[in-house]
This record gives C-alpha cells, structure tokens and sequence, in this order.
C-alpha cells in the first residue's frame, strides 16, 4: 500500500512510482468519489486516443496495425493500467 500525503494547502501528494504506473502527468484530472465516511476512490480521467497510442511507442519497432492497436489498448485495460 503507498501512502499519499495531505499539504498544508489541502492538495494531496501521490508517490512518484504510483503517478509513473498510472502514466499520471503534471496538469492531469482525476475523478474522486467519496464512497462511504472512510473512503475514496481517485480514478483516472478517459485520455484520448492519441495520447494511449504514445504510450505504446517505445515498445515498437515498425507501425501498429489496427488490430494491434486495439489489442495493445484492451491488454491494457484489462491489467488495469489505463
């Protein structure tokens, strides 16, 4: 479990090894619920498709098909990394 740290300015500061995980940048939304008296849930916002589809450059080595595109996008999904 990370530990996320209140400021005195009431922002919250999220450990750099979970921001680089989740590909959390400077400037970046995150939806917060409130999910019972003890509670929070912090989710990221949808991103757009052009920035999931940067996130995969470093791993390629010739252009994606479509096909691999939406592969490489739902694994990603389903790992829980998008």
């Amino acid at each position: 479990m990370a530990i996320a740290t209140v400021t005195p300015e009431g922002l919250i500061e999220v450990p750099k090894d979970i921001l680089e995980r989740f590909h959390v940048q400077a400037g970046d939304q995150l939806d917060v619920d409130v999910e019972d008296d003890r509670a929070m849930r912090i989710r990221m916002k949808p991103r757009a498709i052009s920035e999931i589809a940067g996130m995969l450059r470093p791993y390629i080595q010739r252009p994606l098909t479509l096909e691999e595109i939406d592969e490489g996008v739902a694994e990603a999904f389903r790992k829980g990394e998008l």
